[in-house]
C-alpha cells in the first residue's frame, strides 16, 4: 500500500497539469503493478490451500494405515510427559480400552 501512494500522488500531480499521454502512461504504469499484486496474492493463496489439501491428505492415508494395522502400534509424543497420541485398533483390542480413554494419557502411568 505504502508504494502505490506515492504512485497515485504523481498520478493525481499529472492529472491537473493535463498532460493527457503522460497521464495515461502513468495511469497504465500503476495499474498494471496493481493488477501484479493481485496476481501474486491469488496464486499464492491457490498454492498455500492446494499444499493444504495434499497434506490432509497425506495426514488421513497415514491414519488409515495406521488403524487398519494388525500388528499393535500405539503412538506417543515426544514431550516430558510421553503422552499417547494415539492407538490402532490391535492395541486397543489388546489392552481392552476405548481410544479416547488411552489418547491423552502418559505412559508413565502404565
Amino acid at each position: 500500500m505504502i508504494i502505490f501512494l506515492p504512485g497515485y500522488l504523481t498520478f493525481l500531480f499529472f492529472l491537473k497539469k493535463e498532460d493527457v499521454m503522460l497521464f495515461f502512461y502513468l495511469a497504465g504504469f500503476i495499474f498494471s503493478f496493481g493488477a501484479l499484486f493481485v496476481f501474486l496474492v491469488v496464486h499464492t493463496g491457490r498454492k498455500t490451500i492446494e499444499d493444504l489439501l495434499n497434506t490432509t491428505v497425506s495426514k488421513t492415508y497415514v491414519e488409515n494405515v495406521i488403524h487398519s494395522m494388525a500388528d499393535t502400534l500405539i503412538v506417543i509424543d515426544t514431550d516430558e510427559n510421553a503422552s499417547i497420541r494415539t492407538a490402532n485398533n490391535a492395541a486397543l483390542n489388546l489392552l481392552k480400552y476405548r481410544e479416547n480413554e488411552l489418547v491423552g494419557q502418559s505412559v508413565k502411568k502404565y
